[in-house]
């Protein structure tokens, strides 16, 4: 097997001619992965009163040499160039992996490729071996030779240490060019930055290994919101997020997967979750106004093994509904993709509503639940604890003695709840977090 790191034209190690004893650790380190006749020392004496006066101020040394090669890199016409820093540790050696992250590389238009480092948010996962996530700690990562002088450029003008810029991927355009491998391979060795390697051993538990158990799976978290319409629906948002983080679910580092309402149609929700088991994969759909209070994922995911469909019910009973006489709630549901669950949120199916309510999406779903026997006799479904999975209209005067995984604050069964009725009875109940 040739090398992984044959996939990059150049490698340096950014490292001062004083700096010996680094020197000497990152030579046993390129030896480990067999690079280090590839691997060029890069240490230029940096006068930091003349890139002070130069730039302006906001780099150190380190900053401005990741800056030179970028910049070189491009003047060079390279494909790509690879930056390590002296005090790097590899913690996996196996090439084999390697290879198999750089060759789900080569099928994105990636930015920046990190070994390693603190992840900041992850958009999504490729594979097992490739993650996409703008991370912090630039000390063993790539740049795509074709955005080098755009990433230079990034750097020039917003002058800050370069590993902020890269964790604010999405302010400056590059977080969804910015990939990662799993598992990652570096770590930096450095015993005065112990702190960061503990925090990026802490955040690959917390932000990367859950979404990665999910694409395992076949799953996809998200939700939909309105939030083009105003503050309170971001704020909503927010406090969903905040809810999910207080019981360990990473939701402010990308778990769940926040898309917008644009299209603004009555049948979003169902239109979105049908797209994903199109695509041969499962959906946890979560409405925006559900507030968490336990971690659900563990009890949801042990009874999806038995089930095709869980989906909290609304309580409320409609003698229209043959089948299923509870109105079920597609804002939070965990759907398997079988034939029959995706004619079941398939909306462009013609159907005779058997009852109005003001969400027609909902009044849908449950009316072609209930159009035929062939969804009761042929789809496992596991409706969710009414106690557990609340609904707070029906339970606004029992909350208090309940113990709950969530409150889904879908109020008021004759009219759509204001946003800011809702922000006010999660006060009101202590479930308003940000």
């Amino acid at each position: 097997m040739k090398n992984p790191f044959d996939y990059f034209d150049k490698i340096y190690c950014v490292c001062a001619k004083h700096e010996t004893e680094r020197w000497a650790h990152a030579v046993t380190q390129f030896e480990k992965v067999g690079i280090l006749d590839r691997v060029e020392k890069f240490d230029e004496v940096i006068d930091l009163d003349w890139v002070n006066s130069e730039f302006g101020e906001g780099w150190n040394r380190t900053d401005y040499c990741h800056f030179k090669i970028i910049m070189d890199a491009h003047k060079q016409g390279l494909e790509n160039v690879f930056i390590f820093e002296s005090d790097v540790d590899f913690i996996n050696t196996d090439l084999g992996l390697m290879q198999k992250s750089i060759k789900t590389l080569g099928t994105v238009d990636w930015k920046l490729f990190y070994m390693g480092g603190i992840p900041h948010m992850v958009y999504g996962v490729e594979n097992q071996h490739l993650i996409n996530a703008s991370m912090c700690q630039a000390h063993a990562y790539a740049i795509n030779g074709k955005y080098c002088k755009e990433v230079a450029k990034i750097l020039k003008n917003n002058k800050m240490p370069i590993d902020q810029v890269y964790k604010r991927g999405k302010k400056f355009g590059l977080s969804y060019g910015s990939y990662a491998t799993h598992p990652r391979f570096v770590v930096q060795e450095d015993p005065d930055l112990l702190t960061r390697k503990q925090v990026s051993n802490i955040m690959w538990e917390r932000a990367v290994e859950p979404m990665i158990d999910l694409h395992r799976r076949g799953i996809e978290f998200i939700t939909m919101s309105a939030t083009h319409e105003g503050s309170l629906h971001r704020k909503i948002i927010n406090n969903l997020k905040k809810s999910l983080d207080l019981v360990g679910v990473p939701a402010s580092t990308g778990f769940v997967g926040i898309e917008g309402l644009e299209k603004n149609t009555e049948y979003d929700k169902l239109n979105r979750i049908h797209g994903i088991l199109e695509q041969g994969r499962s959906c946890l759909f979560t409405d925006p106004d559900v507030v968490f209070l336990k971690n659900p994922m563990e009890y949801l995911l042990k009874e999806f093994e038995e089930y095709d469909l869980i989906i909290q019910s609304n309580v409320r009973e409609k003698e229209e509904l043959k089948y299923f006489k509870k109105i079920l709630n597609p804002g939070f549901c965990l759907v398997r993709s079988t034939e029959l669950t995706m004619k079941l949120f398939d909306t462009k199916e013609t159907l005779d509503l058997l009852y109005g309510d003001v969400r027609v999406d909902e009044t849908y779903f449950n009316s072609k639940l209930n159009s035929s026997d062939e969804y009761f006799k042929n789809l496992k479904i596991k409706i969710l604890d009414e106690d557990e999975f609340c609904v707070s209209f029906e339970n606004y005067e029992r909350l208090k003695e309940l113990d709950p995984y969530m409150v889904h604050y879908n109020e008021l069964p004759t009219r759509i709840f204001h946003p800011k009725n809702k922000i006010g009875r999660m006060k009101q109940n202590g479930h308003w977090f940000i």
